[in-house]
């Protein structure tokens, strides 16, 4: 009768750990290595290295279309935003790629690590933003977390965001499109500080679901006194 009791538990365990493990899309230098400039020289898209890696991983993520998951090099990716503007970095064509297109598909958020070298200084109407685009031939789709980027998410060290991008997903492509493009822009302006040469290396980036519906959570949480009730009639039969 344990069994059935260890039964319950590790389905509520395996259910839960579905819904909410991540997938990971970019982690290592060799996912970023394709990185490039994509809105002139007001950005420079630097190569990867060590500085600012948050995982130090060195498994290729989805992105890596010749060695997903294979053996990689510990780095992130360095981006500096030359003048205080709206700037892109495109991380390359995924097109092709099926798990990084079901990837995208199949979760809602993603979360991306991000290092700061100093400390970022805003006056009353300084911003300083990272967004996210999906550029693909059925759209160019944006989209971001505002109030996110303010106080301690501005001093110098590694922090970390989620965007919610649960409105986008319907749209986004079930089978190969023309191109599919994932760009990271640096949208920075006003009275910001340093106003010009703001850099920034982003890390570790991956896709999560949803949070389990509360209706969910009940049954499961249901199914579990239900089976020890059934193991406990058991023993007094």
């Amino acid at each position: 009768m344990k069994n059935l009791t260890f039964g319950a538990l590790g389905l509520v365990a395996v259910c839960s750990s579905i819904t909410l493990s991540a997938q990971v899309l970019y982690t290592t230098q060799q996912d970023f290595a394709a990185a490039t400039t994509a809105s002139g020289a007001n950005i420079t898209v630097g190569p990867p290295g060590a500085t600012g890696d948050t995982d130090l991983s060195t498994i290729n993520g989805l992105a890596n279309t010749s060695s997903p998951g294979g053996a990689g090099t510990a780095g992130a990716l360095f981006l500096q935003a030359n003048v205080l503007n709206y700037d892109q970095a495109n991380l390359g064509d995924e097109a092709a790629n099926a798990g990084f297109l079901a990837a995208l598909k199949n979760n809602t958020k993603l979360t991306l690590d991000y290092t700061l070298p100093q400390d970022l200084n805003t006056g009353a109407s300084g911003y300083f933003q990272i967004w996210g685009v999906f550029n693909w031939s059925g759209g160019y789709q944006q989209f971001n977390n505002n109030p996110f980027f303010a106080g301690a998410n501005l001093l110098a060290g590694q922090h970390t965001v989620t965007f919610d991008y649960s409105s986008l997903q319907p749209g986004l492509p079930t089978s190969q499109p023309g191109y599919f493009q994932l760009f990271v822009v640096l949208n920075c302006g006003g009275s910001l500080s340093p106003s010009a040469n703001v850099p920034i290396y982003i890390d570790n980036i991956r896709v999560s679901g949803p949070v389990p519906e509360p209706t969910s959570l009940t049954l499961l949480g249901l199914s579990l006194p239900a089976a020890l009730v059934l193991v406990h009639r058991r023993r007094r039969s």
